[in-house]
């Protein structure tokens, strides 16, 4: 199940809604995970103000994942780049559901649940 997070862009003119996409964040954190994340929203316009909600496998390691700008840049109307570097960050606990009694199977305690809702803010150019 994949894992979705928010993030807010803003700019004294207008973020250019066309330069979000696949690859504007890189989100990493413990045991090495490290994955680039995919937009989900849908028809964003170019605005001061530009929420996008991004998808990444979903994490199996507690502790604190970072976001960060990734390859793709995201840019304001005017073609000024983001600052590359650290966007946010959010912490994940993974939740392990009780087994239920002796004759529950082995995989009905196995599953994972994230708890995480955090909304980041960037700012271009």
């Amino acid at each position: 199940m994949p894992f979705q997070f928010a993030v807010t862009y803003r700019d004294d003119v207008a973020v250019n809604a066309g330069t979000l996409g696949n690859g504007n964040l890189m989100v990493t954190g413990p045991g090495g995970y490290s994955e680039a994340a995919t937009l989900v929203s849908m028809g964003l316009l170019d605005s001061r103000s530009v929420s996008a909600v991004y998808s990444i496998p979903a994490p199996t390691t507690d502790g604190s994942y970072t976001v960060s700008t990734g390859l793709s840049l995201v840019m304001d109307v005017d073609s000024n780049a983001m600052a590359p570097g650290v966007v946010g960050a959010f912490p994940v606990q993974i939740m392990v559901p009780r087994r239920m009694g002796p004759t529950s199977p082995p995989h009905s305690w196995a599953s994972h649940r994230l708890r995480s809702s955090q909304e980041q803010v960037a700012a271009c150019g």
